[in-house]
């Protein structure tokens, strides 16, 4: 550790009484040889040199100049825009409006486009639909669900899944509660573990599916108040007793505010083969990709598929027709998520970046316009020698101390404008990852 930054004032008051003893000493050599005190003085005062300068001297001997020239440089600063209070007034409020703003942006810009699914191998986790003529659906046939498992080369696996209400009643306060149900391999598509218990196993789906379901982290903490030993517990939901066989880990969100994950009702026995007597559910899929499908194999794939399910109900399509035009289709799930709004706020980033740089422009004008100002305190400075790098060091930490409160109320701004939006859940929002 140097020392010499603890013991800098020691020092000064030191050298400042060694500077006073030499010119002491020296006015007394004048005044023994006869010169009046007065002109001793200014003799010695000259002869000695620039006091100043000396003792700055030292002090880069000491080391950690920069340091106390910074520390001179805020002081400085401080007063200076204490004398101006409009300018460091106006400054800082058009920097933290637009700080705000572009930080506002950018974190929805991130958490919703740049920012992976909090998903393990999210990068690969596809969402499948199909498309009947012109019309693209935002769910598959049962069904095809069972011909693409069979079928398909290019997903390690996929999952059907739909979105409902459950009755929660034998609790003091019942309420409503939002529920998936998903087939096993829904767990396994999403590639996150149980924080506790499992997930559903491969014979717990269909119509005959055991009453178990796996919870939410958010309905174990608020509703069961992190019982360690949930695990085994039986719930009622619609009238009817479910145990609860595993916890979803906290952040695992999809679909949006599940609460309850139960098995989907829906057999291989009661979808396939299609007919036109047999009630055929519409669900939900998910894929993942194998590790190594580039997505040009991906689309020929889709279009295998498309072909092969085609041929499967040659009957349909020459009778009702329902068949023509369908194709398969597959397309990332954070682009699925995120692709009505991403031409949004691509503009709307870009709008906002347009207005700080509109704000820098006008406060650099506002910080040229104080420099004109002035010019003759500049003048004098370099008159008594100050050094040019010094008076731009000095401009720089005015300008950082006017940058430094917008940026903070700014950045304040940001924080709480984010937490609104989160709050809030606008209903354009309501089904992308949470803002942060």
């Amino acid at each position: 550790m140097n020392w010499n930054l603890i013991r800098r004032w020691r020092l000064a008051d030191e050298a400042a009484k060694e500077v006073a003893a030499h010119i002491e000493e020296k006015v007394a050599d004048l005044m023994d040889a006869g010169v009046p005190e007065q002109e001793a003085r200014h003799q010695a005062a000259r002869e000695f040199g620039n006091a100043v300068l000396i003792a700055e001297t030292s002090r880069e001997v000491w080391g950690w100049a920069w340091l106390e020239r910074l520390g001179q440089d805020v002081r400085y600063a401080v007063r200076g825009l204490r004398r101006d209070p409009m300018l460091a007034l106006t400054a800082a409020l058009t920097l933290a409006i637009c700080i705000g703003a572009n930080t506002t942006v950018f974190s929805i810009v991130n958490s919703i486009l740049l920012r992976p699914l909090p998903y393990p191998g999210s990068e690969r986790i596809y969402w499948v639909n199909e498309r009947i003529g012109k019309q693209q659906m935002e769910v598959g046939a049962g069904p095809d669900y069972y011909s693409l498992r069979e079928q398909n080369r290019a997903f390690e696996e996929i999952a059907a899944f739909d979105s409902t209400t459950l009755n929660w009643t034998g609790v003091e306060k019942p309420e409503q509660l939002d529920a998936a149900q998903v087939t096993p391999s829904f767990f396994r598509v999403m590639g996150t573990p149980p924080m506790m218990g499992r997930f559903l196993a491969p014979d717990e789906q269909g119509e005959r599916a055991p009453a178990v379901v796996v919870v939410s982290y958010a309905f174990w903490r608020s509703r069961m108040g992190g019982d360690p030993h949930a695990v085994g517990k039986t719930i009622t939901l619609d009238r009817l007793p479910n145990t609860i066989i595993g916890i979803m880990p906290q952040g695992f969100d999809y679909p949006r505010e599940t609460q309850i994950f139960r098995p989907l009702p829906m057999d291989e026995a009661t979808q396939r083969p299609r007919s036109a007597t047999r009630p055929m559910r519409l669900v939900s899929m998910l894929a993942k990709l194998k590790i190594g499908v580039r997505e040009l194999e991906l689309t020929t794939e889709m279009a295998r598929l498309t072909h092969n399910i085609r041929r499967e109900y040659p009957k349909e399509i020459e009778t009702s027709g329902f068949l023509n035009g369908m194709a398969i289709l597959a397309q990332p799930l954070q682009k699925r998520l995120t692709g009505d709004l991403r031409p949004a706020l691509l503009v709307l980033s870009g709008a906002v970046g347009l207005v700080l740089l509109i704000a820098c422009v006008n406060v650099a004008n506002l910080l040229l316009a104080r420099a004109s100002a002035r010019q003759r305190e500049l003048a004098v400075r370099l008159a008594l020698g100050s050094h040019r790098r010094r008076i731009i060091q000095q401009m720089l930490t005015e300008s950082m101390m006017l940058a430094l409160p917008g940026g903070l109320i700014g950045a304040g701004v940001a924080y709480l404008a984010v937490r609104g939006l989160n709050a809030w859940q606008p209903l354009v929002l309501q089904d992308y990852p949470a803002i942060g």
